[in-house]
C-alpha cells in the first residue's frame, strides 16, 4: 500500500460481524486491477466483534484502515469519518451487508474518471431488489416522493453504492441524513448526476437496522431540508456578457458559447445588443461590464416611455403618467435595468407589440381601420422579442388576444392584424439567425433551447427554480413594491369596470400569461415582468377614477391586510442590508441606518395618505422612498459590501501577482463566470487536481485559487508533482450565488529542490 491511493473504498458498519470477512473478500478482488487503492472501515459503535474481526482482517496484511465511534453516530456521520480520513482523490461507499457487489466498483470509477469538469457523481441503480416485498414497495414511495419534490432524476438514491470526489463530497453542507440525497446535493452544487446499474443481492447475514417506518420519520424532515438547501443554493448563472465577449474575440456572431461549452437557452438577439453597446461605447478588451449593462438601461427606458404612453392611450394621460410612475420605481424593473440581461429590453419588446395591439383592438371597437404603420410595428415587434428570448413574447401577446377573442365574442377584429403579409415580415426577422445557427449546431440549438430549457421549465423546477402555484401572487407585494400597494387599493375598481374595453384590454394582457406562471413549475421573479405595466395602468386609473367608491367591508379588510404586508415587505428592504453589514462585516453602516429610517417613515406617511383619500400624494410619498432606498442602495451600500464581491477583488489579487502577460488562473470551488469575464476566457474553473495539474503544467505563469476547505488535498497533489506553493494573497468572502463562506488564496509554484 504506498501513500498514494488512487480511490478510496469506505464502508460504514454496525453490527456486521458476520458479513465484513466477506465484504473484505469481495472488495479486495474486485479494486485490485485498479491500482492502488485503500479500504476503509468506519465501525459506528458496534456493540458485538465487528471491530475485533475488522482488525484481524488487518493483520493478515491487507490494504485495511479501521476508524471507530465510541458510540453510535449514524451512518451520515460514519460516512463523513471515512471519506475525510481517506488519502485518495476518489471515493467509493458501498454498504456493509454484502447487499452490493464489488464487481461494479471498477464500472461507477471509469464513469467517474471519464475526466468530465465538474467531476459527477457516479449513482448505482438496483436492477434486481433482493429485500422483502414491503422493503422494495416502501423504497418505490419514498423514491417516487423524492422525485417528485427534488426533482433529483436519481430512481435509486437509496443504493450505498457510489463514486464521487473526495473533494466534492466535502464542500457539500453536512447533516445527519444526507447519505440519502447525494443525487440532489451534487446536481444542487453544478454535478452531473450519472446512473449505474449495479447487482443486488441478498443480505449475507444479520438484520437490517432500519425499518420502513423509522427511515420516514427521519427522511421526511431531512427532505424539506434538502429542499431549504436546494432553494437557497444558486448556481452562477451569469455568463451573458462572458458570452458577448467571446463573440468579438471568436469574430462569429451566430454561435453562442461560454467558453468552449455551447449556450443554448435563447436566440442571439440580446448578445448583438450588447456587442453593439461595446463597440460604441466601450472596446471589447476593456471588459468595462458597465457597457454590457446598456441594453438593459435603455429598455427600461423605453419601457417606462410605452407604459405612460398605453396608459395614455387607454385611460388619458394623467394615467398614463401615473403608471410610468408606479413602473419606473418597481423593484423588480430598477433590478433588471442594472444587470446584462434580456429581461428588461423583453420588457420593451413585449410592450412596443401590446402598444400596437392596443391600437388596433380600440380602433376595431371603433369600427376603424387601423393604420399600416401600427400593424407593421406588431409583427416587427414580435420578430425582436422572438430573437430575445424565444416565444415568451408569443405567450403574452397570444394570450392577450385569445382571452380578448373569447371576450368580444368573435374573431373578426382580428383581420385587421393583417397576418397575411404581418406573419413573412416576422419571418423575415428571425429566419436567418434560426437556420444559421441550425446549421452551425447541427439542430441542438433547437433540442436544447426548446426540448431541455423551455420544456423542461414548464414540466420540472429547473436550477432549483421550483415552486407551487401562487408563488407569484405572494411575492407581488414585493417584487412590485412600491406599486403593489396602490394596486391592491384599485381592485374594487377593475371589478366595476371590467366591461369597459380598457379594462378589459388590460386584463386580457395579465390573466392567461399570470396563469401560465403559476402553472409553469419553473419560477423566478422576473418571469411575470411583461404584465406588470398592465398592473400599472389598471392601478393608475384607479387611483383617478373621478367615480371611485369605497369596496365593500371584507374588500377592505383584504385591502388592509395588504398594505400590512407590503409594510412589512419596504421595512424587509430598508433594513436588510445595513443588518448584512452588520452581519457579515462586523460594521455598522450609518448611511443604511439613516436610509432606512427615512423609507420607513415615508411609508408609514404613504399609508397616512391613503386613508385620508389622497392617492397621489401617496403615490409620490412611496415614490420617494423607493428613489431614497435605491439611490442609497445601488450607490453606497451595496458597492460598500465588499464581502460579497469576490470575483473584483480576486481580479484586484490576480493584477497584483500576475508573472507573465499570458497568465491564466485555475479555480476551485470558486467558479463565478463572471470570474471569467474579469480574468479572461482562458480561466479554467475546475476541481483541486485541475488547478493542480494546471500549475503543473505551466509552473511559470500559471495561477491557483483554492478554497480553504480543499487546502490539504491540493498541497497533497503538489507535494507529490514535487512543486513547492507560493501564497500570494488571501481572499475572504461570501459567495452571493451560493450563500457560503470562502477563505481562497491565490497561489504560484516553483519546483522542488
Amino acid at each position: 500500500m504506498t501513500s498514494e491511493p488512487r480511490f478510496s473504498v469506505v464502508i460504514a458498519v454496525f453490527n456486521e460481524a458476520d458479513n465484513v470477512e466477506a465484504v473484505t473478500e469481495d472488495v479486495l478482488r474486485a479494486a485490485a486491477p485498479l491500482g492502488q487503492f485503500e479500504l476503509i472501515y468506519v465501525d459506528d459503535g458496534s456493540t458485538d466483534l465487528t471491530a475485533n474481526r475488522i482488525r484481524a482482517l488487518r493483520a493478515a496484511g491487507n490494504s485495511i484502515r479501521l476508524l471507530r465511534h465510541d458510540r453510535r453516530c449514524g451512518k451520515t456521520a460514519a460516512l463523513i469519518t471515512g471519506i475525510t480520513a481517506a488519502r485518495a482523490p476518489w471515493i467509493v461507499t458501498m454498504d456493509g451487508d454484502g447487499q452490493d457487489s464489488a464487481d461494479d466498483v471498477p464500472r461507477l470509477l471509469e464513469l467517474g474518471w471519464a475526466g468530465e469538469t465538474p467531476s459527477p457523481l457516479v449513482a448505482g441503480i438496483r436492477t434486481r431488489r433482493r429485500d422483502s416485498w414491503s422493503r422494495r414497495f416502501a423504497t418505490k414511495f419514498a423514491n417516487g416522493l423524492r422525485q417528485t419534490l427534488l426533482h433529483d432524476n436519481c430512481p435509486d438514491t437509496a443504493c450505498g453504492l457510489k463514486a464521487f470526489e473526495r473533494d466534492a463530497f466535502l464542500r457539500l453542507p453536512a447533516f445527519e441524513g444526507m447519505h440519502r440525497f447525494l443525487p440532489a446535493l451534487f446536481q444542487a452544487y453544478g454535478h452531473r448526476l450519472v446512473c449505474c446499474p449495479v447487482t443486488h443481492r441478498p443480505r449475507l447475514a444479520g438484520t437490517s437496522k432500519y425499518s420502513n417506518f423509522g427511515r420516514a420519520m427521519v427522511g421526511l424532515p431531512d427532505m424539506l431540508g434538502v429542499i431549504w438547501l436546494q432553494r437557497r443554493t444558486r448556481l452562477p448563472r451569469r455568463v451573458v456578457t462572458q458570452a458577448t465577449a467571446q463573440m468579438f474575440e471568436t469574430g462569429n456572431f451566430v454561435d453562442i458559447r461560454f467558453q468552449d461549452q455551447p449556450r443554448y437557452l435563447q436566440p442571439a438577439g440580446i448578445y448583438w445588443l450588447q456587442a453593439a453597446s461595446v463597440s460604441l461605447l466601450s472596446a471589447p478588451e476593456d471588459r468595462d461590464v458597465w457597457a454590457y449593462r446598456v441594453p438593459s438601461l435603455i429598455g427600461a427606458t423605453l419601457a417606462v416611455l410605452l407604459t405612460a404612453w398605453i396608459g395614455n392611450l387607454l385611460f388619458g394621460a394623467p394615467v398614463g403618467f401615473l403608471a410610468a410612475v408606479l413602473i419606473a420605481v418597481s423593484l423588480i424593473l430598477g433590478v433588471e435595468a442594472r444587470m446584462a440581461k434580456i429581461d428588461a429590453v423583453l420588457l420593451a419588446t413585449v410592450l412596443a407589440a401590446q402598444a400596437a395591439l392596443a391600437k388596433i383592438y380600440l380602433e376595431s371597437t371603433a369600427d376603424r381601420e387601423p393604420s399600416l404603420g401600427w400593424v407593421v410595428a406588431f409583427w416587427l415587434a414580435l420578430g425582436a422579442g422572438l430573437m430575445l428570448k424565444g416565444p415568451i413574447i408569443l405567450l403574452v401577446v397570444f394570450g392577450t388576444i385569445l382571452l380578448l377573442t373569447i371576450t368580444e365574442r368573435g374573431v373578426a377584429w382580428l383581420r385587421r392584424l393583417r397576418p397575411g403579409w404581418g406573419v413573412p415580415l416576422l419571418l423575415l426577422v428571425v429566419l436567418p439567425w434560426f437556420i444559421a445557427i441550425a446549421v452551425t449546431s447541427n439542430g441542438a440549438f433547437f433540442a436544447t433551447a426548446i426540448g431541455h430549457n423551455l420544456l423542461g421549465k414548464v414540466a420540472t423546477g429547473q436550477q432549483s427554480h421550483g415552486a407551487p402555484p401562487g408563488y407569484y401572487l405572494v411575492a407581488f407585494a414585493l417584487t412590485f413594491w412600491p406599486g403593489s400597494l396602490f394596486a391592491a387599493v384599485a381592485a374594487p375598481f377593475v371589478w366595476a369596470t371590467r366591461r369597459d374595453p380598457a379594462v378589459r384590454f388590460c386584463l386580457s394582457w395579465i390573466l392567461p400569461t399570470w396563469i401560465v406562471f403559476e402553472l409553469i413549475l419553473t419560477k423566478l421573479p422576473h418571469y411575470v415582468l411583461p404584465i406588470y405595466p398592465a398592473i400599472a395602468c389598471l392601478a393608475a386609473a384607479g387611483l383617478l377614477s373621478p367615480d371611485r367608491k369605497d369596496a365593500v367591508r371584507w374588500a377592505m379588510t383584504l385591502i388592509r391586510a395588504f398594505a400590512a404586508l407590503w409594510l412589512v415587505a419596504g421595512i424587509v428592504l430598508a433594513c436588510c442590508l445595513p443588518v448584512a453589514a452588520w452581519l457579515i462585516e462586523a460594521r455598522i453602516d450609518l448611511i443604511g441606518v439613516l436610509t432606512a429610517l427615512a423609507v420607513v417613515l415615508l411609508l408609514i406617511g404613504t399609508l397616512m395618505l391613503l386613508q385620508y383619500g389622497k392617492g397621489i400624494r401617496a403615490v409620490a410619498c412611496a415614490g420617494t422612498a423607493a428613489l431614497v432606498l435605491f439611490a442609497s442602495v445601488y450607490a453606497y451600500q451595496l458597492p460598500h459590501l465588499q464581502a460579497i464581491w469576490l470575483s473584483p477583488r480576486i481580479a484586484e489579487a490576480v493584477a497584483r501577482a500576475r508573472p507573465c502577460v499570458r497568465t491564466i488562473v485555475a479555480t476551485a470551488p470558486y467558479i463565478e463566470p463572471s470570474l471569467v469575464f474579469l480574468l479572461g476566457t482562458g480561466t479554467e474553473l475546475t476541481d483541486v487536481k485541475g488547478v493542480a495539474d494546471h500549475l503543473r503544467r505551466d509552473p511559470a505563469c500559471g495561477l491557483g485559487l483554492v478554497g480553504a476547505q480543499e487546502r490539504s488535498s491540493f498541497l497533497s497533489v503538489l507535494d507529490a508533482a514535487h512543486l513547492v506553493p507560493r501564497e500570494l494573497d488571501h481572499i475572504r468572502g461570501i459567495n452571493y450565488s451560493s450563500g457560503k463562506w470562502l477563505e481562497l488564496t491565490l497561489y504560484a509554484v516553483s519546483p522542488a529542490g
